[in-house]
């Protein structure tokens, strides 16, 4: 419990200099704050819709185009059907790719998840936007939208050099 707390302690202290992953993203038009820490935010919207924004470390090489792949292999391994691709832009116009799945088993309802995705040289962002198919018709329109409100930025302490100075400058 201790540790936990240190680790939460030192994440918040970072983040008030501007090297901790950040999310920046608040509560879109619909949905409500269920859940959140430095790392993930979760959002309950109506009926069985649901989004959560998850910063995750890159590593050297992890692109978009590597993170991308890896991303729908491992969902389609899980049984979800592509449907569709399209490019985004965060909101702080850093690059990304969504991806539409639909979720078919037997003897369940037909669900669906949208995914976007966005990776810096230090962080990848994943939005995911999940539910009912039935309740997608009247989020499609909305999806891009949701996804582009996301600002990916921040910088792990001790690789990049404003980080390091930012981290000096606090002590």
């Amino acid at each position: 419990m201790a540790l936990r707390h240190r680790a939460m302690s030192v994440a918040l202290g970072l983040s008030s200099v501007g090297c901790a992953p950040l999310i920046d993203y608040s509560a879109p038009p619909g949905f409500v704050e269920a859940e959140a820490d430095w790392q993930s935010q979760r959002y309950k919207g109506k009926d069985s819709v649901g989004l959560r924004v998850t910063v995750y470390d890159n590593v050297d090489g992890g692109t978009l185009d590597y993170w991308s792949n890896d991303l729908k292999t491992k969902l389609i391994v899980r049984g979800y059907a592509l449907e569709g691709t399209s490019p985004l832009r965060a909101k702080n116009d850093v690059p990304g790719l969504r991806y539409d799945f639909k979720l078919e088993r037997e003897g369940d309802e037909v669900m669906f998840l949208s995914v976007g995705l966005f990776v810096t040289d230090d962080y990848r962002y994943v939005t995911q936007l999940a539910g009912l198919q039935e309740e997608y018709a009247g989020l499609s329109s909305d999806v891009p939208a949701l996804f582009q409100r996301l600002e990916p930025g921040g910088c792990k302490v001790g690789k990049d050099s404003v980080c390091r100075a930012k981290t000096n400058a606090a002590r």
